[in-house]
C-alpha cells in the first residue's frame, strides 16, 4: 500500500515536470488508480506479484532522476532496483534516449557501459548467490506475452474489451 501511494505521488511529480501544470499532472496521476487494477488483476493471469508495483516505482523515480539531472541518485536507484527486477535495464536505455540530443556520443557510450556493468554485476551476483535454487538466470517472456495479446479470443474472457485491457496493460 505504501509503495502504491508512493507510485501515485511520484508519478504526479514526474508528470508535473513534463506538463508544468500541477492540476493536470494530479488528474493524470490519479488515472493510475483506474489502470493498475486492470494491469494486475485481469483474468489472463492467475497471480500478480507485489514486486511489480515497486518496479513501477523504480521506473518512475528513474525518470524523475533523469529529468532533474540527478546522476548519483539515478545510479544508486539502478543498483538497488536491479536487485528487485531485471526490468531496470529499461532505465539504461531511457538514459540513452533522454541524453541523446544533449550530450556527446562518447559521454553517452561511457555511461551506457557503466550502467550495463552495474546491471550485469548485480544479475551475476544474484545468480551466484541463488545458483543452487531452481530457475534460470533470465526468463524471456516477450514472445509469450505477444502470443497472449494476439490470441485474445482464446482467453477466458470472451469480451472484446479484454483485448484492449491487455494491450493497454
Amino acid at each position: 500500500c505504501v509503495i502504491l501511494i508512493a507510485v501515485i505521488f511520484y508519478f504526479w511529480h514526474y508528470l508535473n515536470l513534463l506538463l508544468h501544470n500541477e492540476i493536470s499532472a494530479f488528474l493524470f496521476s490519479v488515472l493510475l488508480l483506474a489502470i493498475l487494477p486492470f494491469h494486475y488483476m485481469h483474468t489472463g493471469f492467475t497471480v500478480w506479484y507485489p514486486y511489480d508495483t515497486s518496479s513501477i516505482l523504480v521506473l518512475v523515480l528513474g525518470l524523475i532522476f533523469l529529468l532533474e539531472k540527478k546522476p548519483v541518485a539515478f545510479y544508486i536507484l539502478l543498483l538497488i532496483g536491479t536487485f528487485n527486477r531485471e526490468t531496470t535495464l529499461f532505465l539504461v536505455l531511457l538514459h540513452v534516449f533522454v541524453n541523446w540530443k544533449f550530450r556527446e556520443r562518447s559521454w553517452i557510450v561511457k555511461h551506457l557501459c557503466y550502467q550495463t556493468c552495474i546491471w550485469v554485476f548485480v544479475k551475476m551476483m544474484l545468480y551466484l548467490v541463488y545458483r543452487d535454487n531452481g530457475g534460470e538466470l533470465f526468463q524471456m517472456h516477450l514472445w509469450e506475452n505477444i502470443r497472449n495479446i494476439l490470441a485474445v479470443k482464446e482467453s477466458a474472457v470472451a469480451s472484446g474489451l479484454y483485448g484492449f485491457v491487455i494491450i493497454a496493460s
